[in-house]
This record gives C-alpha cells, structure tokens and sequence, in this order.
C-alpha cells in the first residue's frame, strides 16, 4: 500500500533488525491503528530522493505507521511548501517526521507558524539530520523547538557514536561500545537548551570536542526526537540507524515502552533481510522469540531478555529450521554478536542435522570459549583445526563473529579479523564431520556456561 498520498508500509525492509521489530500481532494492530505520520523532505545537498524509501520502507517494516508523503521542495532549499501555508495543515497527523534541507524561507512568521502548529495540536516530531538547521530565519525558535543549536558541520568522515544514557527506552538495542558510521557528517552543536535530553554523542576532529548526536526535547508539551546522524544513503539504510529513529519515533508518540520495543500494535510486520555494508543478509534470529528454531535436551537452557539469546544451563543445542534455504545451508556468510562470561563454553555448529540428545554428530563446529578451562578457544574449528590457550576476544565485551565457507574452505573472523582459514583435507573427515550441507546450531555447553547471542544473520553465497 503506497502512494503518493496517505500510504500503508506492508514492503520487506532494505535493513533492519532488533527486538523492537518483530512479527505484529494483526488483531492488536488493527485495535491501535497505524500512526499516521507526515513525511517532509527535500531540499538541497542530499539524495532525499534516495532516502525517501530508505527511511519510509525502514520505519515502516518497524512501525505500525501509515505515511503521507511531502515532498513538494524537489531539490530546491529555497521552496516553502504550500501545505506550510494552510490552516492546521499538522491536524489530521500523529507526528511529523523532518529529513529536508530547506534554508530558505519566507521569514519569521512562516517558521514559528510551523511550531504553532505542533504546539496548538500537540503533534510530536522526528528531525532528521538538516533538519536540525534548516529554516534560517531571524529567529531561535526553530532551534528552540528541537532543543540544541547548531549552524554547521564539519569535514565529511566517519564518526563513532557513543551512548550516554544505554537505559533510555530509545538507547536500548544501541551498541552499548559505540557504533561506529559508515560515512558521516558531524554537526557542531553551538549551543543546548535546558529542555534537550542527550543520549549520545560523537567526537569532532576538526574542533576537538564532543557533539551531541541523538537527543530528546520537550517543547511547551510537545516531544521532539533529534539526530544529527544521516546525510550519507550508506549511513541511513544501516540497522543500527533505522532503529535507532524508530524508536525515537515511538517515543514521541508516547507509544514505546521502558524495554525498547514497541507498545501493543504498533510495532510493524519486521524485516526478513537487512541490509550491511550494502550486501543483503537474511535474519535468523528475531530477537523476540524462538520461531523458527527447536531446542533439543533441557530446552529452557534458552531464553531471551531484550532482544539477546540467552545461552544459560546443561547441555542443549538450538538448532535452526526455519524457511531460509530451507535450513539446508551450502555455501555461506554467517555472523553473530556474541558475549561471553568467564569460564563460560559455547559454540556454532554449521552443516549440522537435528539430533535430540548429545553432542550433534553431524557437521563442524565454531568454538566460542574465551576463559573456560578447556584449551581450544574461539576461532577453532573444534577437534579439526584448533586456536590453543590464545582467545582473540575478552570476556564481558561483545564481538562480531563470522563463519564462512566456501566448497572446501571455511574461514573464522572475530572483529573483522581472520583468526582461522582452513581447508578441508580428507585425512581429517571423521564419519559426518564434514562439510556437505546443513543448518546451524547454537551450543548450550554446561551449567556454568552462560553466553549472548544477537544479530544473528546469514548470507547465501553463489
């Protein structure tokens, strides 16, 4: 359902993936009704036509949210937009979302009549990036209503992002180490009114000091979410970006709760990929329950708390059987966050069958063990190829953990980093361990074991 007019998301999203946005119960979602939301954008500087759909479709696989489309500026930064000029134009709407770069204007009446607006009918808004500091006129109220000043921007370059407040409902699901953009453009924040809440901020190079990123304001009743995190496409269809907005979209329509997820109908349908570094993944996991995997012995060793697999108790796998490639993977890209406790033992097994009891006898396993007692440690292929007394990850710190193969070749990364590239010989193959096809499954190892699993996603390779 998408026009040009009052629109109803129902796309797979190009990205995206947390707890916030799973399956939607229908029968809660028709209850609550969509948020019907106003979307603004163009003006100069920006591929707003790119982004239209990048933050539509992304939000919209989020958010319950039926979007009406403003987009009457094109590419001009100097075009005031009719709908501006109507009486109650905000009335029919339960926020506006701003991603524009307009800088001209017809004055101080035009933009403080746009606030009115927000104030009179008590519309929340989500500013996006130029948003920030579009509407230069002979007044501050612009920046008032958002709570921060800012009239630039510095050199373009990536940034990271570090969180102050990781318990705020909208920070919930944010990389609790820092995120790290892509590309970027950091705006120079002059000035923060006593209203604005920071939640995260970024170093600047070029002043040497810290700029408030993601914020909330509250203006005269009227909640505002801010970020000046965007400009580049690459940067915006990232996950981390896509849902980071939409919570602080929810937030300002009252409707997200203190976990991070959204309230009862009104989190959207959910992606089925996502999209990193520009490459299509598949999700695995849904960060919300376990459809689409059966755990074998002592099935409640697994349990879920915001959005991240808990792996806590005896011995059990959980192995995956859901629609992708019909969990019979061949050639593959897997990844996962993971986080282990001290003396804590897990492991992924790939190219492996469902078994109910035991140790599964089919395909290889991904060791994850960093301080456990026994020698082989992440980044081993376990019992094939083994990383000996030298873990290339801490305890109590999330890290990035990828397994490909390949034909005959399989290769471990940890951060980025290959720690094992090996080649299967057949003087190694014993009985099913060997690579052929399979599904995957996550390792409960023993009762003193307790590990983290999130962002659990695959890529089919050709």
């Amino acid at each position: 359902m998408f026009n040009r007019n009052v629109v109803g998301l129902s796309i797979i999203a190009i990205v995206a993936m947390t707890a916030l946005f799973s399956n939607v119960d229908q029968a809660k979602a028709d209850t609550a009704g969509a948020i019907k939301a106003l979307y603004v954008t163009g003006g100069g500087w920006h591929d707003y036509v790119a982004q239209e759909p990048i933050v539509t479709e992304g939000l919209g696989s989020r958010v319950n949210i039926e979007w009406t489309i403003e987009n009457e500026a094109g590419n001009r930064s100097d075009h005031w937009p009719e709908r501006f000029k109507q009486e109650d134009w905000i009335a029919d709407f339960d926020v506006v979302v701003y991603n524009f770069c307009i800088t001209g204007t017809p004055g101080v009446e035009a933009v403080e009549g746009v606030i009115d607006q927000h104030v009179k009918h008590g519309v929340p808004a989500v500013m996006m990036h130029c948003a920030i500091h579009s509407f230069r006129a002979d007044t501050l109220k612009w920046f008032h209503f958002h709570g921060m000043r800012s009239h630039r921007h510095e050199a373009h370059r990536a940034f990271k992002v570090e969180p102050l407040q990781s318990e705020h409902p909208i920070m919930i699901g944010f990389p609790e180490d820092g995120w790290q953009t892509p590309r970027g453009e950091l705006y120079e924040i002059a000035e923060i009114y006593d209203t604005a809440t920071p939640l995260a901020h970024a170093y600047g190079q070029d002043t040497d000091k810290h700029h408030e990123v993601i914020w909330t304001n509250e203006y005269e009743g009227v909640r505002v979410f801010n970020t000046t995190i965007g400009h580049h496409n690459e940067t915006m269809r990232e996950s981390v970006y896509l849902d980071l907005v939409s919570r602080g979209l929810l937030w300002s329509v009252e409707k997200l709760q203190d976990d991070g997820t959204a309230a009862d109908g009104y989190a959207g349908a959910g992606p089925e990929t996502v999209t990193i570094d520009e490459q299509q993944w598949h999700v695995l996991f849904n960060g919300r329950d376990l459809e689409n995997w059966r755990a074998s012995e002592n099935e409640g060793v697994f349990s879920i708390e915001n959005g991240t697999l808990i792996v806590d108790g005896p011995r059990s796998h959980l192995f995956y059987e859901g629609p992708v490639a019909d969990a019979d993977f061949d050639d593959f890209h897997f990844r996962a966050e993971v986080y282990t406790h001290p003396q804590a033992n897990s492991g992924i097994f790939f190219h492996t069958k469902w078994q109910e009891n035991g140790w599964p006898g089919v395909g290889y396993e991904a060791q994850v063990n960093a301080t456990h007692g026994d020698r082989i440690k992440t980044g081993s292929i376990y019992g094939v190829s083994n990383v000996l007394d030298n873990t290339p990850h801490e305890d109590h710190q999330w890290f990035l953990y990828e397994i490909i193969v390949k034909g005959d070749q399989i290769i471990l990364k940890v951060d980025g980093d290959t720690v094992m590239d090996y080649t299967e010989r057949e003087d190694d193959i014993q009985g099913n361990r060997r690579l052929s096809s399979g599904t995957f499954a996550i390792q409960g190892h023993d009762p003193n074991s307790r590990i983290h699993y999130r962002n659990i996603y695959v890529r089919e390779l050709d």
